[in-house]
């Protein structure tokens, strides 16, 4: 793999794939482009460096992140760590580079001060969520040395590798030069590779959101912060209380001081429950955490695939998001999504029967066409308007082992067929 200089590698540059701002002139009498130029006066003067690696960011920034931006497009967001997943171990990498929403560019920094093989943090600070997408771009740099590289995965043996393509000095002015050049290639590499990413449907390893009252941070783990401290006990309380349930989000570690939860395990979120074995799969290790979760009186309540996640490290599905649990049955109304959650839930009184139909809801969203019989009738049982013509958690369980023994025979037999 190498970096070539002639466009014609990738694709012809098309109008609306240019920023304007970087090409046109604005200003007749210097009939220069103005951000180019100022790029190059900082090729030619960089910023001045110190001892420590902070004093570092501004140079590695003009030097290696400004002409992938001098060329890219719009939707390219760069961000640099700010340590603040410290406590909990969740670290970012020291640069990242998004398309999109997708982490395609990252960077492992370190300054004349600072120990560790910033080679090595790049595989470590890495979850590959990238699915059948070949490689991402990256660089490593010691001080003024810069390793351009990428991270390719192998899967059949779950490891990811990096490989060096080339190392500058950007201590030398020829190679402040040559690092403008090889940005300008990796922005229309990154371009391709989020277009194949969209076809191919992956999802970034580091990601964040907000909710009511909550800000998720997704990294190498999940840390989950609150806003209001009593919110805060109310989810701890819960979650405490829910310590052996199979199949379900836990607390690996606890930062009270700023109300924070990392969670276990990290999961993947686009990953669908499909074809059909998968989706029973699935609804199996839902059943099987709510008979546990209904033997001792609780309830979950938001039983939505927004919920329910495929492990990363497994083959098993977790359920997620615990914030809504109470003990059933519960005398008041509850105002999440109407369409979403059991009808009962908006009126007032309801119990445990409101996962039952969470579990309706999730066959019913799947996407999938042409289900079973068998899943259509569980299905139809589950979304019944009388919560108490719903089956109970344990019968869910029973029928879904006996659907899915069913369909793995099925394809037993038609395997035998062929």
């Amino acid at each position: 793999m190498a970096f070539p200089v002639s466009h014609r590698r990738y694709f012809q540059w098309k109008s609306y794939l240019i920023k304007a701002d970087n090409f046109i002139c604005h200003d007749p009498a210097r009939g220069v482009c103005w951000n180019l130029d100022d790029h190059l006066g900082i090729v030619l003067r960089p910023p001045a460096t110190g001892s420590t690696e902070s004093s570092y960011h501004a140079y590695w920034d003009c030097l290696v992140t400004e002409p992938i931006s001098l060329f890219s497009l719009e939707t390219l967001v760069f961000d640099r760590d700010t340590s603040r997943f410290s406590s909990f171990e969740n670290k970012r990498p020291d640069k990242l580079g998004m398309v999109s929403i997708l982490v395609l560019w990252r960077g492992e920094e370190k300054g004349p001060d600072t120990e560790g093989d910033p080679k090595r943090e790049l595989v470590r600070k890495l979850i590959w969520t990238y699915g059948n997408l070949p490689y991402l771009l990256c660089y490593y740099a010691n001080a003024a040395i810069v390793t351009y590289c990428a991270l390719v995965h192998d899967a059949k043996r779950c490891k990811t590798e990096v490989v060096d393509l080339i190392t500058v000095n950007l201590s030398v002015v020829e190679d402040r030069l040559l690092a403008s050049l090889i940005g300008f290639n990796i922005s229309k590499l990154l371009m391709r590779l989020s277009e194949a990413g969209i076809v191919l449907g992956v999802e970034s390893d580091f990601y964040d959101y907000r909710t009511d009252g909550k800000t998720v941070f997704v990294g190498t783990g999940v840390d989950k912060i609150y806003r209001d401290k009593r919110t805060f006990e109310k989810v701890y309380q819960i979650y405490e209380s829910i310590k052996d349930c199979p199949n379900a989000e836990q607390v690996q570690k606890i930062n009270a001081a700023d109300r924070r939860f990392r969670m276990i395990p990290r999961c993947l979120v686009k990953r669908r429950a499909r074809p059909e074995d998968e989706l029973l799969k699935a609804l199996i290790n839902v059943a099987e955490a709510l008979v546990w979760l209904h033997g001792k009186n609780l309830m979950h309540r938001d039983i939505t695939w927004r919920n329910v996640l495929r492990n990363t490290s497994g083959t098993n599905w977790v359920l997620i998001d615990f914030d809504e649990t109470a003990a059933t049955p519960c005398g008041h109304a509850h105002g999440l999504c109407v369409e979403a959650h059991a009808p009962e839930m908006s009126r007032g009184r309801h119990d445990s029967s409101v996962d039952i139909w969470g579990i309706g809801h999730l066959i019913r969203s799947s996407g999938i066409k042409g289900l079973s019989a068998g899943v259509r009738e569980l299905q139809k049982d589950c979304l019944q308007t009388d919560a108490s013509r719903r089956p109970n958690a344990e019968t869910c369980l029973e029928r879904l082992k006996c659907l899915r023994g069913m369909t793995n025979m099925n394809l037993h037999m038609d395997f035998e067929s062929c």
